[in-house]
């Protein structure tokens, strides 16, 4: 599977004129060149992200002159662009996660990043079209062309980059909180300097190439959603040659299994303790991310602390980004050496390190509630999110590991899934709705964010607005917690089982009885030579046995006398070996004095 595309291809070409697409698959890029091509596409793709939220007032002019029927308002519309994003998305990565087993992963991707430079040239060409929902087709397209990359990346390099995967994976989720940081700037000054069409105009352009790379790939990351198989031996003995030596036909090979369906593999990763618990453990953690993030700017100003939105939103993400883009690679960095202290198990030290920072960062944002100052917050906020993006890289390899190895795909897929339906899509619900039950006055209002006359009184229940988001990790911790536990005793389980193992083979060993030992000959009865000897022809041969009779009456002599005379005939001197090429024959064994045997 490895060449198949560069094989399917290269005779797609042969006989006369080259094929249109012999070109794929034919380049060998390093697994470094690969690994880097990953990186620079999510961070495109975190751009693209960011767009839409950071020229929001673009698109919301955009929505309110589009013809388009219903009668919500723009916000709502607006709303339903990110939405479509994170249905595309979590559909596509389940019908990847399944896919990479009937297709080369990285031909998915290179599908899946053409239809997403397509979906943005569609959404930049709605503008000229005046068709809104021409846009949401997009923004929905763009979200499964996402996950023909995202499925396939981390599980790729968890594999390529082996003791440095922690580093490699810390860097790749590093361009989520960078790309989107990007993003927000990119979208407004290519608005405000063009019109927002030609944000996804250029991206587009900037996509192309890193499409390209993974059509071209000779590799076509197959390898790291096979299952795992025992390593051969390099010294096994090739049997087609034998056999083909002695005029028989090769034995055929097995065919290889068939690829799971997607019900079965759903049912297998399900099936799966530890990836059900750590998957809820994930969807707590972006819960709480997502909804303190999504009214922290909005809380700062109810609280006093900023009188703008506009200067609390800058502030607020210009915190975030710089605690995701330093928290996540030190993450990274934070598991590959934590994960020396447990070989045995990658999951339980994954696990333990994501329990351990995201206990940090919850004390501190929810230290952050209570902040009086600007200053303040945003020192407990920078020093609550770094640990918090720093669990990024452990929760993801925590989910690798909690399912088979060639399950790896469809495991991050669901895992996903479940994030934003249990996680980021039901608590910003939640949280604004407990917004305006307890602090109806704290919100800001009009062009200038006048808050209500009660918003000082209600500022205490704004507080504990803002702790229920940073409580919100309780969830996270439980779910983490139970999944160490289970990893940790299926790992004990493990050890017990090779000690037993270990203590039978020992038992079995000692049990066995040894070969019999025979006795060391006396030197003084016994010579090496005894019997049987040779002697030359022609030579004095020995006498024939006497008769059975006198056998019989020489065998009731006294031992002492018979041990005697076979000592006498043991005691005698052997002749030498003849020369080379002299005729030997094997005589009998000389008798003793009284015709008996001699003793062997």
């Amino acid at each position: 599977r490895t060449e198949g595309r560069g094989e399917m291809c290269a005779r797609s070409g042969e006989g006369g004129e080259e094929g249109a697409g012999s070109w794929i698959g034919s380049v060998r890029f390093s697994p470094g060149t690969m690994m880097v091509a990953l990186v620079l596409t999510n961070l495109v793709n975190y751009v693209d992200r960011g767009i839409v939220p950071g020229a929001a007032d673009a698109f919301l002019a955009f929505i309110a002159s589009s013809r388009r029927p219903g009668s919500l308002g723009p916000n709502a519309y607006f709303g339903a662009l990110q939405s479509a994003f994170v249905v595309g998305f979590s559909a596509g990565s389940v019908a990847v996660g399944s896919l990479v087993h009937r297709a080369p992963p990285f031909g998915l991707a290179a599908c899946g990043l053409s239809a997403w430079i397509v979906a943005a040239c569609v959404a930049g060409g709605s503008r000229y079209v005046g068709s809104y929902f021409l846009l949401l087709a997009a923004r929905a397209c763009s979200g499964v062309g996402e996950a023909g990359f995202v499925t396939v990346g981390g599980p790729y390099i968890q594999d390529v980059a082996g003791e440095h995967q922690g580093a490699w994976l810390g860097v790749f989720y590093a361009m989520i909180p960078a790309g989107t940081a990007i993003g927000y700037g990119y979208g407004v000054a290519v608005a405000e300097a063009l019109t927002w069409s030609w944000a996804f105009f250029f991206e587009a352009v900037a996509m192309a190439p890193l499409a390209l790379c993974f059509a071209l790939s000779a590799d076509d990351g197959s390898s790291a959603f096979e299952a795992d198989e025992a390593d051969e031996d390099d010294d096994s003995v090739d049997l087609d040659h034998f056999r083909g030596a002695l005029g028989l036909d090769p034995v055929p090979e097995a065919a290889p299994p068939p690829p799971p369906t997607l019900w079965a593999e759903v049912k297998l990763c399900f099936s799966q303790p530890c990836f059900v618990w750590v998957a809820l453990g994930y969807a707590g953690y972006a819960g709480s991310i997502i909804g303190f993030s999504t009214f922290g700017p909005s809380i700062l100003v109810g609280l006093g602390l900023w009188s703008s939105m506009a200067a609390a939103s800058l502030a607020f993400s210009a915190t975030v980004a710089a605690s995701g883009f330093l928290g996540t690679p030190l993450g990274g960095l934070a598991l590959d050496a934590w994960a020396k202290r447990s070989p045995r198990s990658r999951l339980a030290a994954a696990l333990e390190l994501s329990l351990l920072l995201v206990t940090a960062g919850g004390l501190f944002v929810a230290s952050a509630a209570f902040a009086t100052d600007k200053s303040t917050f945003l020192v407990r906020l920078f020093l609550g999110t770094l640990p918090l993006f720093a669990a990024t890289a452990p929760m993801n390899v925590a989910v690798y590991e909690s399912v088979p190895r060639s399950n790896r795909a469809l495991g991050s897929a669901l895992g996903t899934l479940l994030m934003h339906a249990l996680g980021d899509v039901p608590t910003p619900i939640l949280f604004g709705a407990a917004k305006d039950a307890l602090a109806p006055d704290c919100t800001p209002r009009g062009e200038r964010d006048a808050l209500g006359d009660d918003c000082p009184r209600q500022r205490k229940n704004l507080r504990l607005v803002a702790l229920a988001a940073a409580a919100w990790l309780i969830f996270s911790l439980l779910g983490f917690a139970i999944a160490y536990l289970k990893a940790r005793l299926a790992a004990a389980r493990l050890a017990a089982r090779d000690r037993d193992h270990l203590d039978a083979s020992r038992r079995r060993a000692r049990s066995a009885s040894p070969p019999p030992r025979l006795p060391l000959p006396d030197s003084s009865q016994y010579h090496p030579l005894h019997a049987p000897r040779f002697v030359l022809p022609g030579g004095p041969t020995p006498p024939p046995p006497p008769p059975p009779q006198q056998q019989q009456a020489d065998g009731d002599d006294d031992d002492d006398a018979s041990a005697s005379s076979s000592r006498d005939s043991l005691d005698r001197p052997v002749a030498s070996l003849p020369p080379p090429g002299t005729h030997l024959r094997l005589a009998a064994p000389r008798r003793t004095a009284s015709g008996s045997p001699p003793p062997p």
